[in-house]
């Protein structure tokens, strides 16, 4: 078996490992809210989870959200639920706003530490020594600015969403176990 060489991109990702480790895992959860907005459909219409997807299968991830609480509130008899679910679809709204502040982004070093008086940013390959300043998310359509310093709040907003949208989930799941009221 070979040894795994990674290749460096172009430029440098100014970046800690923690918060590339963060944008990562935030990535990996975003899918497992999906999915588990999945479960709850399928649990509350009797649905193949495969179905629940292409009945959610908006590319918006907004009308992903605003279908799945519709549901929520129309199906699921346990009113908590829906109150719980109208305030995860908001917590949902920030969370993609944010993780598109920084999925959709290049980054770089603010100028300004490197040359005083400066304002700009400072892209670097691999083989010069990286420049004294604070990284910063570059948004590729819009080349709006963002301070990577956000992106632990952004893992912990995914993190506590995931358990919240689970904790709707398994209350359809029971739901869907009761027999109905005659």
């Amino acid at each position: 078996m070979g040894v795994f060489v990674a290749t460096n991109p172009a430029y440098r990702i100014p970046l800690t490992d923690d918060q590339l480790k963060q944008l990562g895992e935030t990535a990996a959860i975003i899918s497992l809210i999906e999915k588990l907005m999945q479960n709850c459909v399928s649990y509350l219409l009797g649905v193949t989870g495969i179905l629940a997807a292409q009945i959610l299968g908006s590319t918006s991830t907004r009308t992903y959200s605003e279908l799945w609480l519709a549901l929520v509130e129309a199906k699921c008899r346990d009113r908590a639920m829906s109150i719980l679910a109208a305030q995860a679809t908001k917590d949902f709204g920030t969370l993609i706003e944010l993780w598109n502040s920084f999925h959709h982004s290049t980054y770089a070093v603010d100028s300004s530490a490197a040359f005083p008086g400066t304002k700009g940013v400072i892209y670097t390959t691999h083989d010069v020594p990286q420049p004294k300043g604070a990284p910063i998310a570059i948004k590729v359509k819009t080349n709006t600015t963002h301070d990577p310093a956000k992106i632990p709040e952004m893992r912990e907003l995914a993190a506590k969403l995931s358990n919240t949208v689970n904790q709707i989930s398994e209350s359809a799941l029971r739901q869907s176990h009761e027999k109905p009221a005659p």
